[in-house]
């Protein structure tokens, strides 16, 4: 403030000391003082942007940015710089973001890690219900967080609403790839759930509630009205709902593999960005599995391991399935690799609890 003071004491030095010069000089010199103003205040209004959040993205190499996130959607992320200019970034570029969160948001995380999904979730309602967080970027990224907490604890169909919660938020949410969709195993709906599920999968406005509701309700008493749909959203529906619908309606056609669903599933994988190919990935490799295709099955299967990491579920089903076929194809050592990444890395999963007992039997 006494800078300013300053600065400002000099000013009227220096209007004072030309107010009876000619019009013209006159002139000039209140442009350069206007000048001078200008560049000296907007230099401290520069300086008032702290640099409070830290983008990496990645544009041809990896890169990064300090500034403080505006918001970060299906448009890209934009960040105001120090300097007070605004920059876009693809969404897709965005790797990692280093920014402030609550303890609730931090607690959340750590529950995740520790593989306490349920506690994980409750944190995360908590945290949404209380307005702790009042960034929408980053209540976007709790839902997202939400999500991936109630899908890596079986609750599939929790997850699914508050994906939508999500998507209605943002249609062209940069947390696509956290979309609840089952690839492995089953669900057994309740009364509620299933009610719930048909009304999305009835909802013509909406296709990503149609594949959310047709998602959960395949292998029910509903599953030839859900086959129905994901036909129907895998010809009408924009990418990516496509090819994820052509992707679950694949679930449906394992007792019925042939090259041609093999060729069919791989080119629906080739459709989709990284982020959403673990699921499909899987299911190319149980086709691989059922044509005895043993060490393309293998190699499936190990993707999803590798490309769907935050689905412990279904990287454990997946590792499960590479292990198996790896036996079958009597590669014993790599079927010793992935047998140790899958009790070690998901010692809890009902996959390494089946591969366990496998193991006793083979042995």
């Amino acid at each position: 403030m006494q800078q300013t003071n300053f600065f400002g004491v000099i000013l009227i030095i220096i209007w004072y000391t030309f107010h009876r010069c000619r019009p013209t000089i006159k002139w000039i010199m209140y442009l350069l003082i206007m000048a001078f103003v200008i560049g000296h205040f907007g230099g401290f209004a520069s300086a008032d942007i702290v640099a409070s959040d830290t983008v990496h993205y990645r544009q041809q190499q990896v890169r990064q940015l300090k500034g403080t996130i505006v918001d970060f959607n299906g448009q890209g992320l934009t960040i105001m710089l120090t300097s007070g200019q605004k920059r876009v970034i693809p969404a897709e570029q965005v790797i990692r973001i280093d920014s402030q969160r609550t303890p609730a948001q931090r607690a959340a995380r750590l529950a995740t890690k520790a593989g306490q999904f349920e506690k994980a979730a409750s944190n995360y309602y908590r945290l949404l219900e209380s307005g702790a967080e009042d960034r929408n970027w980053v209540q976007c990224e709790i839902r997202s967080e939400l999500v991936l907490a109630l899908r890596a604890d079986g609750k599939h169909f929790q997850a699914s609403k508050a994906f939508l919660q999500l998507f209605h938020k943002d249609p062209g949410t940069p947390y696509m790839h956290c979309i609840p969709l089952i690839w492995a195993g089953g669900f057994t709906p309740s009364p509620q759930a299933e009610a719930t599920a048909v009304a999305w999968m009835e909802d013509l406005a909406r296709p990503i509630a149609q594949l959310l509701g047709s998602s959960l309700l395949l292998g029910t008493r509903k599953s030839q009205q859900a086959e129905r749909v994901l036909l129907n959203l895998a010809e009408t529906a924009i990418p990516p709902l496509n090819a994820l619908a052509r992707a679950q309606w694949l679930r449906t056609q394992l007792p019925y593999a042939s090259a041609d669903k093999i060729e069919l599933c791989r080119k629906t994988v080739e459709q989709l960005p990284l982020s959403l190919q673990g699921g499909p990935y899987y299911i190319l490799s149980r086709l691989y599995e059922r044509t005895g295709e043993n060490r393309k099955a293998a190699v499936a299967a190990m993707r999803v391991a590798i490309l769907d990491d935050a689905n412990p579920n279904l990287a454990a089903e997946a590792l499960l399935t590479a292990w198996k076929v790896s036996v079958e194809a009597r590669l014993p050592t790599e079927a010793k690799k992935i047998y140790t990444e899958l009790i070690n890395t998901y010692p809890q999963s009902t996959a390494a609890a089946e591969a366990k007992q496998r193991k006793e039997d083979l042995d």
